[in-house]
């Protein structure tokens, strides 16, 4: 699948894990100017979300806790925020993933 998606966006494949289990990235495919991760899930459901970082994840987290929202998830170093507080479903980090090409 990933590199189908990068054929058709004519862009690279940054990352390939086969056999990635479903709380691990099994790919992540460049989008020039951000990234498509791909995550192995069981059946055919589909998750579409978005991930920020934040300057201070503790204390990010901290005040989203006290506004109601919690984590409820790990992925690497980002933490899923509650999917059902929130319109999007959102991970935060400390930093963005090393593939990311802002940090080119």
């Amino acid at each position: 699948m990933a590199e189908q998606l990068a054929a058709l966006f004519g862009t690279d494949v940054l990352r390939l894990t086969p056999g990635a289990g479903p709380e691990q990235i099994a790919a992540i495919v460049s989008l020039v100017d951000c990234l498509l991760v791909l995550m192995p899930t069981a059946g055919r459901t589909r998750f579409h979300g978005q991930g920020l970082v934040v300057d201070d994840l503790d204390v990010s987290l901290a005040a989203l806790a006290e506004a109601g929202i919690s984590a409820v998830g790990e992925l690497e170093d980002m933490v899923l925020l509650d999917p059902a507080a929130l319109p999007v479903p959102t991970y935060l980090g400390a930093r963005l993933l090393p593939e990311d090409p802002r940090l080119r």
